[in-house]
């Protein structure tokens, strides 16, 4: 009696092994951009960093991005940055990638941490900014450097066949104080 019960218990679990299988196959195949975007995206989850760090700190930081954006508004008028979000990159993640899709995100953070990144974000220079337009498909990453100049990276995206934005650096400008 104990062995059919085994044999049983061992069937039973075996078919709920497979049908879960099947449930997961079948909703990773679905057409739902909806479910396909929460299937691939790249989802980092933390508190702003408004809300952790030194409001004086946050206040210097705010102030210097707002002259930033000004200066490369009287620089590149034709941008119209009015409407432009500035987002602090810690942050970016949770107000802008976390809403892509996996490859999104992947491309534009390939963009954000480029060379240009590397080679112009130095010690002393203050934390970058992102300017993101209403659209969210331009951005650009910027920042006071040590001697009160600004550097700016243009990242723009290219639409791919499939609907999703591909990213890339677009350029690189430095603007005097």
């Amino acid at each position: 009696m104990l062995k059919l019960k085994n044999k049983i218990f061992l069937f039973l679990s075996m078919i709920l092994a497979v049908a879960s299988l099947v449930a997961v196959s079948a909703f990773a195949q679905t057409n739902d951009p909806v479910v396909q975007n929460q299937l691939r995206s790249h989802i980092n989850l933390h508190k702003p960093m408004s809300d952790v760090e030194n409001p004086k700190v946050m206040k210097m930081l705010n102030d210097s991005w707002n002259l930033g954006k000004n200066k490369i508004s009287n620089q590149q008028p034709e941008l119209n940055l009015n409407n432009w979000e500035i987002v602090d990159s810690g942050d970016i993640d949770i107000s802008f990638t976390n809403q892509l899709t996996y490859e999104e995100a992947s491309s534009f953070n390939a963009a954000l941490f480029s060379d240009e990144r590397k080679h112009n974000l130095e010690y002393g220079d203050k934390f970058p900014a992102l300017l993101l337009n209403p659209a969210k498909n331009h951005a650009m990453l910027f920042w006071e450097k040590y001697n009160g100049n600004y550097f700016f990276i243009n990242i723009e995206s290219t639409p791919q066949k499939d609907g999703t934005l591909r990213w890339h650096v677009a350029g690189t400008a430095e603007v005097p104080k």
